[in-house]
């Protein structure tokens, strides 16, 4: 089990879906019973359960929702004229003050840990420059890319070996 999947300090609040089989609604238990045994159908024993091993179906037992055909016209509206490239449509979602604030988070917490912890001489932390808006655009680059590109180890997409386009 991953650290992400451990949490000795959970507790389920009334609002989440619990694991147990029991429900207050009558009509809704069914449909809620129906839609459980056929996930429970089509993932393994949580022992040996991982992420690519479980496949997910719409439940053929029961009660459909009723599907809405979608009629309006797709695609984005009223886009600026500004827009020109990639990152004109990029600087909507993330402007300079998304930037900023990063940048402004970031060296705060590098220079908080350099007070809080015990930083050695020869250690990264104790070498550290405050960075940039352009730094931070870049490194958001280049968590973008790895999202697109996969290479087999993150050192990959340092290296001057492997080609990574």
């Amino acid at each position: 089990m991953s650290d992400s999947e451990y949490d000795p300090d959970y507790q389920p609040s009334s609002h989440e879906p619990s694991d147990s089989l029991s429900s207050d609604s009558g009509e809704n238990s069914e449909e809620s019973l129906s839609n459980q045994r056929q996930f429970q159908r089509s993932t393994k024993p949580s022992g040996s359960h991982t992420l690519s091993e479980s496949s997910w179906s719409i439940p053929t037992d029961g009660p459909r929702k009723k599907q809405f055909s979608f009629t309006a016209i797709p695609g984005i509206k009223n886009i600026s004229p500004n827009c020109q490239n990639e990152f004109d449509f990029w600087s909507l979602l993330v402007d300079e003050e998304i930037i900023h604030m990063m940048v402004t988070m970031t060296n705060s917490y590098a220079n908080k840990k350099n007070i809080i912890h015990h930083v050695t001489r020869n250690s990264r932390l104790a070498k550290w420059k405050n960075c940039d808006p352009a730094e931070i655009k870049k490194i958001l680059g280049l968590l973008l890319w790895m999202g697109l590109k996969k290479l087999p180890k993150i050192s990959d997409y340092w290296s001057k070996d492997i080609p990574i386009i």
